[in-house]
């Protein structure tokens, strides 16, 4: 099962990070990897900070399907406010639209993305 997942600093008490994704241990083994490839950037952030692998904590935020794993991103990154994020929920929006700045494709971006997700949730009623 897919997940939210958070990275708490245990020394500042802050979260630090909000992510997705649909495996969870093996995304956790990613970050805590003394030889990660650091193409991302909390990787770098976490690396700065000599104790770092005991001064993060990665944990589960909720589980969910895949095809919602967008909604409550965006969602977690709105209430908990994490302070490394570099997106934020307008860049998931827009990931979801369309990269294509167009008003006419992101109005038809956004009428399927409604059309996807009114449909999984007629489908999830039916179940």
């Amino acid at each position: 099962m897919a997940c939210i997942y958070g990275i708490r600093d245990t020394v500042t008490g802050e979260l630090v990070y909000v992510g997705q994704t649909t495996r969870f241990k093996k995304r956790k083994q990613e970050y805590l990897r003394p030889g990660a490839f650091m193409k991302h950037h909390i990787i770098c952030y976490m690396r700065s900070f000599d104790d770092w692998q005991k001064r993060f904590d990665i944990y589960q935020v909720r589980a969910c399907y895949i095809l919602s794993l967008g909604d409550f991103e965006k969602y977690y990154i709105q209430t908990l406010n994490p302070t490394q994020n570099r997106h934020r929920p307008e860049y998931i929006h827009r990931k979801l639209l369309s990269y294509d700045d167009t008003p006419d494709t992101k109005d038809n971006g956004y009428k399927n993305y409604l059309k996807r997700t009114q449909s999984l949730a007629d489908n999830m009623r039916q179940l």
